[in-house]
């Protein structure tokens, strides 16, 4: 019974995080938290690698199939990201 409310509780954790993740990347960008560019970006870092290690732990649960997807989506995620933060790089330059 626990196992059947893992899968729905971890989708539900990773659509959080990914809500979270690009709140913090548009609050970056209108330069509006308090802490330094360094400590943003560190940030940033931590809660992608949480949300990379949660999608995978996800897809394990998934037949093989639904496998290719997710990993296609966690790649478009990082390009996603890594565009953005080189944005915020040069434009505080």
């Amino acid at each position: 019974m626990a196992t059947k409310q893992t899968g729905p509780n971890r989708r539900r954790l990773i659509l959080r995080l990914e809500t979270l993740l690009e709140k913090q990347v548009a609050e970056m960008e209108r330069g509006t938290l308090d802490q330094g560019p360094d400590k943003e970006i560190a940030l940033l870092g931590t809660l992608a690698r949480t949300l990379e290690k949660l999608i995978e732990l996800d897809e394990k649960q998934k037949p093989a199939k639904a496998n290719k997807t997710s990993g296609t989506e966690m790649t478009e995620l990082r390009k996603k990201l890594a565009d953005r933060i080189r944005v915020l790089e040069s434009s505080r330059a």
